[in-house]
């Protein structure tokens, strides 16, 4: 803090400590405009509505013909959901500021949240027709609200889009559209928009957030990384910039990028165990397990409850073929989280692995129940069952599994079971079927069970679709 600052906040703490000592005993001393309007921020910054509000009380006493008093304290009685005496101050304040803009688009604010949208509408189209087009970033931001409160995102996300064109440096504007486009999925459009609003205001580090999310939900996530990185360039301690970065190179498999950033993210933001762990899993998939490791192991000093570096350190060591280790990690990771089917299954392969068997069962078993819906863990717990040679159980976790979860691995899945039953005739009935529907995924089937692949019955069906 440099010392003007510090003086100005020494002489805010006097003012405020001066003015409870009046309040206190039930008399407040003559305050300019400006200060009473110090004082007033004071409280807002610390959300104390109350005791803003009683600040503001006794300002309009004082400054009866002040305009902007009665706006403020038609601000807080919102802040505070008191729409309808919102609606009675802006009355007042309209006697004294009869042509003010912000009365107006308070006004539709309040009506709004009386639930009269039809009557915030009407003063908005006519606030359109009479204003200039510096003040047309305003109404349209007031109105988008507007299409928030009555949920209509689609709306929303036009109304916002003409402020922010109308000025692209208006933050609220920029900083809201972001909502409109996740409710709304108008993510072609949003980067449409913000391609526009950089042209415009090219250190706008929102609009390149934003721009960065909309590459991110079409999974375009290369361009995703590059606009969170111009984002955080432009505001070095954008701490959301840095992780979402670091998330989009993740997806795009560039985990050296990904480390870069969050390396980069440790100079600007403070460390969490979060970052750390993010780290860790970088290292991790560029097999640098003993980095990984120390990575995991810090983020836990910092967390002793961080369930998904237990889970990851447990990770580390099943690749590096150390399964009772992993198995204590995979163990407290589990013990803080007993919900993730992923922990789960993990714990169930490394008991298999070290011959556990019952366990394994256990664990497999709970992982399908805790997710019935992923097929992923219902093809680990029947590729367990064929392991062990009980291929009528196998079949009978599959049947269960196509009640419950889709994708064509779950039948090619059934068709390998039956085959191993002898179940022919059925069997290559559903592979017609399965792939006349799915033919990319028949290979599915062979990874559930390799010996398959040299069947020659099942080897000719496969090139007939081929060629046909």
């Amino acid at each position: 803090m440099n010392q003007h600052n510090f003086r100005n906040e020494q002489k805010t703490i006097a003012l405020i400590s001066e003015y409870e000592a009046m309040s206190q005993q039930g008399t407040v001393g003559f305050y300019e405009e400006t200060v009473f309007f110090e004082i007033i921020k004071h409280y807002e910054s610390t959300e104390n509505f109350d005791r803003a509000l009683e600040v503001t009380n006794h300002a309009i006493r004082q400054h009866r013909f002040c305009p902007d008093f009665y706006l403020k304290k038609a601000q807080i009685l919102l802040a505070q959901s008191r729409s309808g005496d919102a609606l009675l101050c802006l009355d007042l304040a309209e006697v004294y500021a009869p042509a003010e803009l912000e009365v107006q688009l308070l006004r539709v604010e309040a009506l709004s949240a009386e639930g009269r949208s039809a009557a915030a509408f009407i003063i908005l189209d006519v606030l359109k027709q009479q204003s200039n087009e510096e003040d047309l970033t305003y109404i349209y931001f007031c109105e988008a609200l507007v299409y928030e409160d009555l949920e209509d995102f689609d709306r929303m996300f036009y109304a916002l889009r003409r402020s922010a064109l109308a000025n692209p440096k208006n933050r609220q504007a920029v900083e809201r559209i972001w909502l409109s486009v996740e409710m709304s999925q108008k993510y072609e459009e949003s980067v449409q928009l913000h391609e526009q609003l950089i042209d415009s205001d090219p250190y706008s580090y929102i609009a390149w957030y934003n721009l960065g999310h909309a590459y991110f939900c079409l999974q375009r996530y290369r361009e995703a990384a590059d606009a969170f990185e111009y984002a955080y360039i432009i505001n070095d301690t954008f701490e959301f910039a840095y992780r979402d970065c670091g998330e989009a190179c993740i997806k795009a498999g560039d985990f050296k990028r990904a480390l870069k950033c969050y390396t980069e993210a440790l100079e600007h933001i403070k460390v969490d165990t979060d970052l750390l762990t993010r780290m860790g899993y970088c290292q991790e998939q560029e097999q640098e397990f003993l980095l990984a490791k120390s990575y995991y192991l810090e983020a836990l000093d910092l967390d002793h409850y961080n369930d998904l570096a237990y889970f990851r350190l447990g990770e580390c060591y099943f690749r590096e073929g150390n399964w009772m280790t992993a198995i204590g990690y995979y163990r407290k990771a589990i013990t803080i989280d007993k919900r993730k089917e992923e922990y789960l299954a993990a714990l169930a392969t490394a008991y298999h692995q070290t011959d556990q068997n019952d366990l394994a069962l256990l664990f497999f078993r709970k992982s399908v129940d805790t997710a019935p819906e992923v097929a992923q863990y219902w093809v680990l717990y029947a590729t367990f069952l064929l392991d062990m040679g009980k291929n009528q159980e196998a079949l009978e976790v599959l049947e269960e599994a196509l009640q419950h979860a889709g994708g064509p691995e779950l039948l090619y899945g059934k068709i390998a079971c039956m085959i191993l039953l002898e179940r022919k005739g059925e069997a290559f009935y559903l592979l017609h079927k399965a792939l006349h529907v799915n033919f990319d995924r028949y290979e599915s089937m062979f990874e559930l069970v390799p010996s398959l692949e040299g069947d020659p019955e099942i080897m000719t069906m496969i090139a007939a679709y081929q060629t046909s």
